[in-house]
C-alpha cells in the first residue's frame, strides 16, 4: 500500500519550476478571462439592480461635468438646491470624473469600466494576500472563486464604491504585511484610512482580519502595539470626522436634515428585534448562500467552526486561524449593520472577498482530514462544483437573467429632456422614493416629493413637475394649475 501511495503522489507532483510556470499562467488566464468575460456588461445603462445607488454614485462625476459643482461635497440631484448631500468621501467620483475627461467616454461606460478595473486589481490583491499568509496554490483557487461567482459577475461592473473601499483595505493590509520600516507602516495606515473614508461600513468588516494579521506578524511583541492602534483606530477616527462634517452639511437644508447619522441610526444599525427576526436572517443567509455553496450553503460558516473545534489538532493552525479571522469579518457586517445587509445586496461585496479565500482553504483542510492524498486538481474539481451550484441557485439565476438584459433609458427622462433645459429645476412626485435615476438620465436637477401632504419650499424656483402615479393634479394643493401647462398627462411645465 505504501508503494502504491508513493507512486500516486509522484504521479501528481510537479517540479518546483513547472509548478511556478503553471501557477503564473493560470493567474494570467484567470485575470484575463475575468476581464474579457465582463466586457458585454459595460454597455448597459445604470437602471438595473439598485439603480438608485448606482445613479447616485455616477452623479458625482456627472455633476462635475454638467454643473461645475464642488468636487469636495458630492451632489445628489433629488433634494433641491443647493444639492449638497455628502455621503462617502468622493475619491471614486473624482477618479470617475478624471477618466471621463481624459478618455471622452460616456459617463455610464466610464463608470462601469472603472469598476471593472477596480475589481480586477482587487482580484490580484486577494492573490497577493492569500499567497503571503498561506501559499500560491490556495491564492490561485481564491481568485478563481472570486472571478467566477454570479455575485462577482453582477456587481463587478456596477457603478458602486464598495469594491473600491475593500480594494483599499486589502492594499493597506498587503502593504502592512510587507512593511519593515515605520514609513511603510504609516503608508499602510493612510491607505486603510482612505478605505474608511470611502465607506466606513466596509472598513469595519475588515477590523477582525486586520487584528489577526497584526498578531500573526508580531505575535507577542508588545512594543509594536501602537501600530495596531494606527491600523484600526486612526481610520475609524478620521472616518468619523468626515461623517460629522457631512452631517453638518446635510443639517443645513430642510430637505436633507433627515439624512444625518443621528436620524439614520436605526436605518444603519437596525433594531434589536430585527436581530431576532428569522425572516431577516433568511434573506441575509440567502445572499451568503450565493457566495458559498449555492443552496443553503451558508452553513459552511457554522460547519467550519465545528470542524475547527473538533479537529484543530489535525489542521495547520496558521491556515485555519486565518480562515476563522475571515469568518469573523464575514459575520461582523450583518451583525452590526443588519438592516443595511437586509436591504442591499451589494453590501455583501467585502464578504465575497473573505469567502473567496475561506472556501478553498476549508475544502483543502477537510479533505486532508479524510484522505491521505489531496492534490491541486482534486480541490479544483470540488471548487468548480461549488461555482456551478452558485450559478444554478435562485439568486445566481436571478443575477444571470439580469446580466442578459439591457435596460433602456427611462421614458420619463426623455420627456423631461425634451421640454426643459439643463439649468431648469424639476419636481418629481412619487417617483420611486428618492431614486435619482430619472433626473440622472435627463441631466437635470430637482426635488422629489412623496405623497406625505407636505408643500415643497420655493415652488416658484422649479420649471417642471413630473408625477409617476395616477393621482390627479388637483390632488396636490400646492400646484396652481393656472401657472402650468400640461404637455403630457404626467408632465407640467411652467407657462412662462
Amino acid at each position: 500500500m505504501d508503494k502504491l501511495y508513493r507512486s500516486i503522489v509522484q504521479k501528481f507532483q510537479m517540479t518546483k519550476a513547472k509548478e511556478n510556470i503553471f501557477i503564473n499562467i493560470t493567474f494570467f488566464l484567470v485575470i484575463l478571462f475575468g476581464f474579457i468575460s465582463r466586457l458585454p456588461a459595460l454597455d448597459k445603462s445604470l437602471n438595473e439592480f439598485f439603480s438608485f445607488r448606482q445613479a447616485q454614485t455616477a452623479w458625482g462625476a456627472k455633476a462635475l461635468l454638467l454643473f461645475d459643482s464642488s468636487g469636495f461635497v458630492t451632489q445628489t440631484p433629488v433634494f433641491g438646491p443647493p444639492f449638497k448631500v455628502p455621503f462617502e468621501f468622493p475619491i471614486y467620483q473624482w477618479i470617475h470624473f478624471i477618466l471621463i475627461k481624459f478618455s471622452n467616454l460616456e459617463v455610464d461606460l466610464a463608470g462601469r469600466l472603472l469598476s471593472l478595473f477596480i475589481f480586477q486589481i482587487l482580484a490580484m490583491q486577494i492573490y497577493f494576500l492569500t499567497k503571503s499568509v498561506l501559499d500560491r496554490k490556495t491564492a490561485i483557487l481564491a481568485i478563481i472563486i472570486f472571478e467566477l461567482t454570479p455575485f462577482g459577475f453582477q456587481w463587478s461592473t456596477a457603478v458602486l464604491i464598495d469594491y473600491f473601499s475593500i480594494l483599499l483595505a486589502i492594499v493597506g493590509i498587503n502593504t502592512f504585511l510587507r512593511s519593515k520600516h515605520t514609513f511603510v507602516n504609516i503608508l499602510a495606515i493612510s491607505i486603510l484610512t482612505l478605505s474608511a473614508l470611502v465607506k466606513i461600513t466596509t472598513f469595519i468588516t475588515c477590523v477582525p482580519l486586520v487584528i489577526y494579521l497584526f498578531l500573526h506578524k508580531y505575535k507577542k511583541s508588545y512594543k509594536q502595539y501602537p501600530i495596531l492602534f494606527g491600523l484600526v483606530f486612526v481610520p475609524i477616527f478620521i472616518g468619523n470626522l468626515w461623517t460629522n462634517y457631512a452631517d453638518t452639511i446635510k443639517s443645513q437644508s430642510q430637505e436633507t436634515a433627515w439624512l444625518t447619522s443621528e436620524n439614520l441610526f436605526t436605518w444603519n444599525f437596525g433594531t434589536l428585534s430585527a436581530r431576532f427576526d428569522p425572516n431577516v436572517w433568511i434573506k441575509i443567509l440567502n445572499i451568503l448562500d450565493s457566495l458559498t455553496l449555492g443552496f443553503k450553503g451558508s452553513f459552511i460558516l457554522v460547519f467550519s467552526l465545528v470542524c475547527y473545534l473538533f479537529t484543530k489538532e489535525k489542521l495547520k493552525s496558521n491556515r485555519i486561524n486565518f480562515v476563522m479571522a475571515l469568518i469573523i469579518s464575514t459575520t461582523i457586517g450583518p451583525l452590526v449593520f443588519i438592516n443595511l445587509y437586509y436591504v442591499h445586496d451589494y453590501y455583501f461585496i467585502p464578504l465575497s472577498v473573505f469567502l473567496s479565500i475561506v472556501i478553498p482553504v476549508l475544502f483543502s483542510e477537510i479533505l486532508k482530514i479524510g484522505t491521505r492524498i489531496v492534490n491541486f486538481g482534486l480541490i479544483s474539481f470540488f471548487l468548480f462544483l461549488v461555482v456551478f451550484t452558485m450559478w444554478i441557485s435562485p439568486l445566481g439565476v436571478n443575477y444571470f437573467n439580469n446580466l442578459r438584459t439591457k435596460p433602456s433609458i427611462p421614458e420619463r427622462s426623455i420627456s423631461i429632456s425634451k421640454y426643459t433645459t439643463q439649468e431648469d429645476l424639476v419636481i418629481l412626485i412619487n417617483c420611486n422614493s428618492w431614486d435619482p435615476t430619472i433626473l440622472y438620465y435627463a441631466n437635470r436637477r430637482g426635488l422629489i416629493v412623496l405623497d406625505n401632504g407636505s408643500t415643497p419650499r420655493n415652488v416658484t424656483d422649479y420649471n417642471a413637475i413630473l408625477k409617476c402615479d395616477e393621482t390627479p393634479w388637483t390632488e396636490w394643493n400646492w400646484i396652481n394649475l393656472n401657472q402650468w401647462l400640461e404637455v403630457q398627462n404626467d408632465l407640467l411645465i411652467r407657462k412662462n
